[in-house]
């Protein structure tokens, strides 16, 4: 793959969750993936925030992780990791058109997706 950085966007769920353990949950990921050498983690934001009110307007549950090829491997293992660490959590990852689900399988069948996935990404069906 190429040295470029690239931008997923992290979709994470967690069943039975309201909005605010899904807005903690999805603080912690972030926590946690701003500890390996990605670019940035960032909130995905809903857009202005009403007159008034104090803050940015985010979605609960999606982040905007930008990180370079090398440490994606880590960044997936984060994820997954994350996934399994609670039952009925979820853990979707997009990048441009390709979207992955990383939680319900098997270690050997998530680790069989993610390189065909990779593949498909590296040969520029991303777009």
């Amino acid at each position: 793959m190429t040295e470029q950085p690239k931008r997923i966007v992290v979709g994470v769920g967690a069943k039975g969750a309201d909005a605010r353990e899904l807005d903690e949950l999805t603080r912690n990921l972030g926590n946690e993936l701003r500890q390996v050498e990605v670019h940035s983690v960032d909130r995905i934001s809903e857009g202005a925030a009403p007159p008034g009110s104090k803050g940015d307007p985010f979605t609960i549950g999606w982040l905007a992780v930008t990180l370079t090829p090398i440490v994606a491997n880590k960044v997936f293992d984060i994820l997954i990791d994350w996934a399994k660490r609670a039952h009925g959590r979820t853990v979707k990852v997009t990048l441009g058109q390709n979207t992955i689900e990383l939680s319900g399988a098997t270690r050997k069948d998530r680790e069989k997706v993610l390189k065909k996935w990779l593949k498909d990404v590296d040969r520029g069906h991303s777009t």
